[in-house]
């Protein structure tokens, strides 16, 4: 087309005088051109009828049924259908064909013939569409408006010999235009002999037209395939085979990629996703409609967070491996590891997902995790245990241990044997230094457990921030310095017993935490929520009033009741010193043994002293006075410089240890305050503490409200 000249004044100059109706219409049914041949059709003429609806003057057509023959044309390059249309000044009905053929980008031309005297091969419309005066004109007219054409346009006759050929023709399979005159169709289709020329002129004339994929051989001998549509037509009584052809060859090509390229993602086991550039989703391939079910059409458009609900768009973006899981309709859930891809094709950007089914190896590495957890526990588990029992190497478990001829003592050595083979929570109550641990072993010893570990925690000495972790563990990170994963001493307890001693000193934060151990048998981890299942048997101790915590708010009632079950009263020295004499002879045994002394008799006087002293340190305060004495003794006699003994510990009264010093100096700010602990006037803003920090140091040193309430 020369393009000085715009497609509606092109159009005027090929089928201005063109005897037969021609209209060119655009995708949405709008009427761009119509030539004179039109005038006499339609009311008003050819002009008023640029930009009318097209579906308005055939009235078997719609919108939808036009932009079905719209892509069907650009498809094949020609369609025909039949229909009819209303005549100029008449109501009546006129049954026509439409020979449709793709002119431009915009504008497809439509041919109308009368159904009727078509059928002789003579595209007249009576008195409705006036024929030329001259066939040479009608040639000439022909030959302009189909020369140009991009497709390839050649009129053979039944003999095989070419009638007439475009440039496309020649250009296309590579001949000169002036060859076609001695050549003939099997030249350029081989397989068209005279038995298939035959048979195919028969079907045309049977059927007018003819439609389908052939094949053309060019001058270099390429095959091309083609796709033909061939109409019947008789042209001065001579019949002619019209034949309007499209090269389909790299289309195919195409078209076989992108089947083959279907093929291969369908029938893949990984999970597949193409997404637009909005993100919702272009394709799913077959394993994922399998897993999800459903078809392509159903999931086309939707967004991709209706396959991947854990995925984000930054993710996506920034190209990040992820895993994740996979539930389908019926419930199966598989895991996928996810890797994603961007293309950009044709200005337009898409993103792929490639999912790949790591279900099994990751079972199989959460079971390994899990495995690695138990042995790491269990290896902690032996760690916690091995260090109690270097704690108490040397130590008899067994009765023995406990010596006594006290008979109010031997009441409380059969209670501790009723109560042991039990898994009855124990309290042991008493004052300090009267060896309520060695009432817990005997506990333990004496039980089902006697097997499994004793481990023991003294509530007093452990700093407020890290107790929780002491008794129940934490995870790597949980907190400022959690460097690495570590059980609790709960967990380390499994299947045996746990010693809690001055129970009274536990913050009242962890207690119902504690509580809930006792109750359910289990707990978590500092910084984690998966919760870990114990059998543990719980023995407490304490130097306290339990029970006036409990009334000052200081200790939960319910934690206290469930620790009260079973209360031990352990008695104090004073309270037996017939067992003073057989106590400072065991002392003095085994302190003898150490420093490789033999001792074979103790002062008498310095016993009578001895049982007549009321022993405030209760028992270990007597191993204290038996260990200096036996330090300091030079014969087999023993003395016990006892006024000595006093005189120290009134001296050591007066001159005091640093951490009594504390204690000393922690009352006075409180009485100062009085008892104020927190707060602009409190002990803390005036010992320069932080209030934690006080109150860490009144449970260390065992400071009560009645020392410094006055």
């Amino acid at each position: 087309m020369n393009k000085s000249i715009d497609p509606v004044s092109y159009l005027e100059l090929t089928f201005g005088n063109y005897p037969y109706t021609v209209i060119g219409v655009d995708e949405l049914g709008r009427v761009q051109y119509a030539n004179p041949g039109a005038r006499q059709l339609f009311k008003g003429g050819h002009r008023n009828l640029i930009g009318s609806n097209w579906a308005g003057i055939d009235v078997q057509l719609t919108l939808a049924k036009w932009k079905t023959y719209w892509r069907d044309t650009k498809d094949r390059g020609t369609l025909a259908y039949q229909t009819e249309l209303l005549a100029a000044g008449s109501d009546i009905l006129w049954p026509i064909e439409v020979d449709v053929v793709d002119f431009t980008d915009d504008v497809l031309l439509l041919f109308l013939h009368d159904r009727v005297e078509r059928n002789y091969g003579v595209d007249h419309f009576t008195d409705r569409a006036p024929l030329a005066n001259s066939k040479d004109h009608v040639d000439e007219l022909m030959q302009l408006s189909i020369d140009g054409a991009g497709d390839m346009i050649f009129w053979t006759r039944p003999d095989g010999t070419f009638f007439y050929v475009n440039r496309a023709v020649a250009h296309k399979l590579g001949y000169e235009r002036s060859a076609f005159e001695d050549m003939q169709v099997i030249d350029i289709a081989p397989y068209f002999d005279q038995a298939f020329r035959e048979d195919f002129w028969q079907q045309l004339r049977s059927q007018i037209r003819v439609e389908g994929l052939f094949e053309l051989i060019t001058k270099q001998g390429k095959a091309r395939t083609i796709s033909a549509n061939v109409n019947y037509l008789i042209h001065d009584g001579v019949e002619v085979a019209c034949s309007i052809c499209r090269d389909m060859t790299q289309k195919l090509k195409r078209d076989a990629n992108l089947h083959l390229s279907r093929i291969a993602l369908d029938s893949a086991a990984d999970s597949i996703v193409w997404l637009e550039n909005d993100y919702s989703i272009k394709y799913i391939n077959q394993s994922l409609l399998n897993h999800f079910g459903g078809d392509l059409k159903e999931w086309r458009g939707r967004p991709f967070h209706k396959i991947f609900p854990q995925l984000e768009i930054g993710d996506i973006d920034l190209h990040n491996d992820v895993e994740t899981d996979l539930p389908s309709r019926t419930g199966q859930t598989i895991r996928l590891d996810l890797n994603f891809g961007r293309i950009d094709f044709e200005d337009k950007t898409y993103f792929t997902i490639v999912g790949r089914d790591i279900t099994e190896s990751y079972q199989k590495r959460e079971e390994l995790r899990k495995a690695y957890n138990k042995i790491e526990d269990l290896s902690n588990k032996l760690k916690a245990e091995n260090i109690e029992l270097r704690k108490d190497t040397g130590a008899d478990y067994d009765m023995g241990n406990i010596i006594t001829v006290s008979k109010k003592y031997k009441q409380v050595i059969q209670e501790v044997g009723h109560v042991a083979d039990t898994n009855t929570t124990v309290l042991i109550l008493g004052e300090t230094g009267t060896g309520k641990e060695l009432l817990a072993r005997a506990v333990h010893v004496l039980s089902s457990r006697a097997d499994g570990p004793l481990i023991k925690v003294n509530c007093a000495t452990l700093p407020a921030s890290l107790i929780e972790s002491e008794l129940f563990g934490h995870e790597k990170g949980a907190f400022t310095g959690a460097i690495q994963r570590k059980i609790g001493r709960f967990e380390a307890a499994d299947g045996g017993s746990v010693f809690l001693d001055e129970v009274g000193e536990l913050p009242q934060d962890l207690q119902a935490k504690l509580l809930r151990v006792l109750q359910e048998g289990e707990f978590e981890r500092v910084g984690s929520t998966e919760t870990i299942k114990v059998d543990i048997r719980l023995i407490a101790a304490t130097n306290r009033d339990l029970e006036k915590m409990v009334e000052a708010g200081q200790f939960r009632s319910d934690l206290y009741y469930r620790l009260h079950v079973f209360p031990i009263y352990n008695l104090p020295l004073r309270d037996r010193p017939e067992d003073i004499p057989v106590l400072v002879k065991h002392f003095a045994g085994k302190f003898a043994k150490k420093q490789g002394k033999k001792i074979e008799e103790i002062s008498a006087p310095d016993m009578k002293k001895l049982k007549a002293y009321s022993f405030p340190g209760n028992v270990r305060e007597l191993e204290n006075i038996v260990e200096r004495a036996v330090v300091l003794c030079r014969s087999k006699v023993l003395t016990i410089p006892f006024e000595n003994a006093q005189k120290e510990r009134r001296n050591t009264k007066a001159f005091q240890t640093f951490d009594e010093m504390q204690r000393s100096y922690l009352i006075e700010a409180l009485k100062k305050t009085g008892g104020r602990i927190t707060g602009p006037e409190g002990a803390g803003r005036l010992l320069g503490l932080n209030d934690r920090t006080l109150m860490s140091k009144m449970r260390k040193f065992h400071i009560q409200k009645k020392e410094y309430l006055i």
